[in-house]
């Protein structure tokens, strides 16, 4: 469930295994740094000896992010990247770390989003393309179509949180975490417990009550935003049916109703969030390597 991390370790032993090696230097104290990339991760030396790692560990590990970490590929990727850059992953600080699962959907991930509900105290709620995302001053939650951003077939929502700053203040520890730590079996739990905390705060909302659009264009718009209004045609069927509209304007109306999904009302609604709930709990069991699998 780990994606994104920057880390800082003392020293590594070599930077043999780095491509890209450049130098920048400070000209005012004759400083060096040195920068390069193993692979898709960007590493960092100060002139002090002191190396920043930051990157997506699972594209690192696996070539995308699209997959779901578990515990055991956190502990094989954190061993490797220790072995190839000779450092003790103990000795380490992190800075930033995004937990993260792909979450797979029976339906259009575009009928889930506008069930993620305000959060009061987010300072921002912002809807990205096709996603939300819920703002703090070091903290992010996204809820996006990962499918649609990584171009693969099927209905996969990301769920995100981002600690990008303060991560031992926000994680309530009595420590920095270390690198270690994140093959620890016991902060892996905790750290899933936190992700698991983060979706049940976002309230889920029910069916918006559904208004008649006044033309078929119109109604293109309001089916293509809201996603969720989609399921309820009966209801959208009702209006066109009970208004005062040209007969022409009905029956485009109604042929664009027939090509949706059918259904309606919030039990439909509440359907979907069960739907998200199941794919949830499904997504902590395949992290922590118990059976049935998220993804």
């Amino acid at each position: 469930m780990v994606d994104t991390v920057t880390i800082c370790v003392p020293k590594i032993g070599s930077i043999a295994s780095l491509g890209s090696l450049r130098e920048t230097h400070d000209v005012s104290s004759g400083h060096k740094t040195t920068h390069g990339r193993l692979g898709t991760l960007k590493v960092t030396r100060k002139p002090d000896g002191a190396t920043w790692i930051r990157g997506s560990l699972p594209r690192w590990y696996y070539g995308s992010n699209v997959r779901t970490m578990t515990a055991a590929d956190v502990r094989a990727a954190a061993a490797a990247l220790a072995s190839l850059l000779d450092f003790n992953p103990a000795d380490s600080c992190v800075y930033r770390l995004d937990l993260a699962a792909t979450l797979t959907l029976p339906r259009p991930v575009a009928e889930y989003l506008p069930l993620f509900g305000p959060l009061s105290r987010a300072k921002h709620l912002i809807h990205v393309g096709r996603g939300v995302q819920y703002q703090w001053s070091h903290r992010t939650i996204s809820v996006y179509d990962k499918g649609h951003e990584a171009k693969r077939p099927g209905n996969l929502l990301r769920f995100e949180v981002q600690f990008k700053k303060k991560v031992k203040r926000q994680l309530k520890l009595s420590r920095t975490l270390t690198f270690a730590d994140l093959v620890d079996p016991s902060t892996m739990a905790m750290l899933v417990r936190r992700w698991r905390m983060s979706y049940d705060k976002i309230p889920k909302l029910r069916m918006p009550e559904l208004t008649l659009p006044s033309s078929v264009k119109e109604l293109d718009v309001q089916l293509a935003q809201t996603g969720l209004q989609v399921l309820g045609l009966d209801r959208l069927r009702s209006l066109v049916d009970a208004s005062d509209l040209a007969r022409c304007t009905k029956t485009r109306m109604r042929t664009r109703l027939k090509e949706r999904a059918t259904g309606g009302g919030s039990s439909v609604s509440a359907s979907r969030i069960g739907e998200l709930d199941a794919a949830i709990a499904a997504a902590i069991r395949y992290a922590m390597g118990m059976p049935e699998s998220a993804t």
